[in-house]
């Protein structure tokens, strides 16, 4: 179903609730008005009609010499009274019917008298043979004697007007319904139109044409969905920046893995031909040898990580709950003796509840190279503690050193591969710059995010972080 017509429909039955709604409560509001009306009219009816049966009485007495018996009068007061919608029915002071108008049988009228006996005037509304009635319960008094009676009004028409008001909305509802059919796919056709123009600019940026904008400066909705297609758009050619960024970024990776495959070449190409040309001499082929075989082995470490690195991509991880204490213990028996060897203290602040589900392994090796990396970045007697806690419905687990810490423009390019914040002294450790890129995809494999907050002197603080939701991670630097 097309966009327009689904307007059209929603104006329909919003126009549908609208008219049903109004219809019943115009109408049952008119209908209890006329009812209350009827009520009081018929009880003002009913209290001229009282006290003219008693100036009749009073008459009666006036001409007869001896006293009358209420009772002997009911049948002449109701041949006297009776009309189409007015009927009249008089009791015993027993409650026993002595003369009635009524062509049906009125069965509650015992317990509405009792109560008009002792209490008063009462009335009450009946239904019979579906015709609505009015009944008003009073007591004849006359030289100490009483007579109830029954006044009984027919008030059908108050119900009949109801219908007539229904029937009327029913009418002029039909009528005002193809009104509102019309008028609203008018207006559809207007209000859409701007969406079509939104549409012929979705289509031409689909085919390249990035710097494409809507022309469209209205302050209502359509505007505002006008302004948010060109923030759309923005960042969409943004984005192609960003991919056109990238591309440099492989660039450099490229050329800084050819500068770190070409310096030991280089030495390696150079040591074989100085040892080709000169005379044996033991202590000069054991130097050469033994440089040549200490940067081929910085050859393999580096084919390594790359492969780690590309791997990681493709690697379907086999994950299993791990407690946090028992995940980190294996990390610091790994890296307890060069921790002594250093005489740094490794501490730990994890209890046995908290869980991960991670491949053992692999963040083994995560923990391994952080805190490897916070050794090399202590200075002696200092500590290093690792842990893991719960915050706000995330976990997380830590690793949190004293050494030198790193700079904000530092933090920046950290996790990039072959980027060292301490080249000279990573060259001569060995470091090739992708062991926090390789942690790095191994954090993004498991859905956590890897946060990085240091201060100049003071320290830094590693978090590998397990958000409550696991989501693709973000690398949060």
């Amino acid at each position: 179903m097309k966009f327009k017509w689904k307007i059209v429909l929603l104006c329909v039955l919003i126009y549908l609730f609208s008219i049903s709604l109004l219809a019943v409560l115009v109408s049952e509001q008119i209908y209890s008005d006329s009812i209350n009306t009827e009520i009081e009219r018929s009880l003002d009816e009913e209290s001229s009609l009282h006290s003219s049966i008693t100036l009749y009485l009073l008459g009666s007495i006036k001409e007869k010499t001896e006293s009358i018996n209420l009772e002997d009068y009911a049948l002449r007061l109701n041949d006297m009274l009776k009309g189409d919608r007015l009927f009249l029915e008089f009791y015993t002071k027993d409650l026993e019917l002595l003369s009635s108008s009524c062509p049906f049988k009125i069965e509650q009228a015992n317990n509405y008298l009792e109560a008009a006996c002792s209490k008063g005037r009462n009335y009450i509304l009946i239904w019979n043979a579906g015709r609505h009635y009015l009944l008003i319960n009073d007591v004849l008094e006359m030289d100490g004697q009483f007579m109830p009676f029954t006044y009984i009004k027919d008030i059908n028409w108050v119900d009949q007007s109801r219908t007539e008001h229904y029937l009327l909305f029913i009418r002029s509802g039909f009528t005002g319904l193809l009104l509102i059919v019309l008028l609203a796919y008018i207006l559809s056709k207007l209000l859409l139109k701007p969406l079509e123009q939104l549409g012929l600019s979705a289509r031409r940026i689909t085919h390249g044409q990035y710097a494409e904008r809507v022309p469209l400066e209205s302050n209502d909705e359509i505007g505002n969905l006008a302004l948010q297609f060109n923030t759309m758009a923005a960042a969409v050619e943004e984005h192609v920046q960003e991919l056109q960024r990238e591309d440099e970024h492989k660039q450099r990776f490229i050329d800084n893995l050819s500068h770190e495959m070409r310096t030991p070449l280089t030495a390696i190409i150079g040591y074989a031909e100085t040892l080709k040309k000169i005379k044996y001499d033991e202590i000069t082929f054991f130097t050469g040898l033994n440089y040549i075989h200490n940067e081929g082995l910085r050859l393999q470490r580096l084919f390594s990580s790359l492969m780690n690195l590309s791997l990681l991509r493709e690697t379907k991880l086999e994950l299993e709950k791990v407690a946090g204490e028992i995940l980190l213990r294996d990390a610091l028996q790994m890296m307890e003796p060069l921790a002594a060897s250093r005489d740094i203290k490794l501490l730990s602040a994890c209890d046995n509840i908290t869980e991960f589900t991670v491949n053992r392994d692999l963040m083994k090796d995560v923990f391994g190279n952080l805190m490897e990396n916070a050794i090399r970045a202590s200075a002696p007697h200092s500590q290093i503690i690792v842990g893991c806690a719960t915050e706000e419905n995330s976990k997380y687990i830590f690793v949190r050193d004293e050494g030198c810490g790193i700079s904000p423009d530092e933090l920046q390019k950290i996790s990039e591969p072959f980027y060292r914040v301490d080249k000279s002294r990573s060259r001569t450790e060995g470091g090739l710059g992708l062991g926090l890129a390789i942690c790095q995809g191994i954090v993004e494999k498991h859905g956590a995010n890897l946060q990085i907050n240091s201060t100049v002197g003071q320290g830094t603080e590693v978090k590998i972080i397990w958000p409550p939701e696991k989501a693709a991670a973000s690398i949060v630097i």
